[in-house]
């Protein structure tokens, strides 16, 4: 398949397809014309740089996505913690 997809992986009977959120109807149009089944598609933030946390600030953070989440005001959290 042709496209400008940044990345495209197939795993197990599933692709994984990552673009730019100019492109993404496109590609999500693209992949409709050729019948792929689309269970789930969407935009989502990839960090362009991951931080490295020793333990003590991760169980904290993860801790505080855990909070985040629970909040019903909160649709989806995005970190750059690798």
């Amino acid at each position: 398949m042709e496209t400008t997809a940044q990345d495209f992986e197939i795993e197990e009977g599933s692709a994984r397809v990552v673009t730019s959120k100019e492109e993404y109807l496109t590609i999500l149009h693209t992949l409709e014309k050729q019948s792929w089944n689309i269970e789930d598609a969407g935009l989502i933030f990839l960090p362009e740089n991951e931080l490295v946390l020793d333990e003590e600030k991760e169980a904290k953070l993860q801790r505080l996505i855990e909070e985040l989440e629970d909040d019903e005001d909160v649709d989806t959290v995005f970190h750059n913690a690798g």
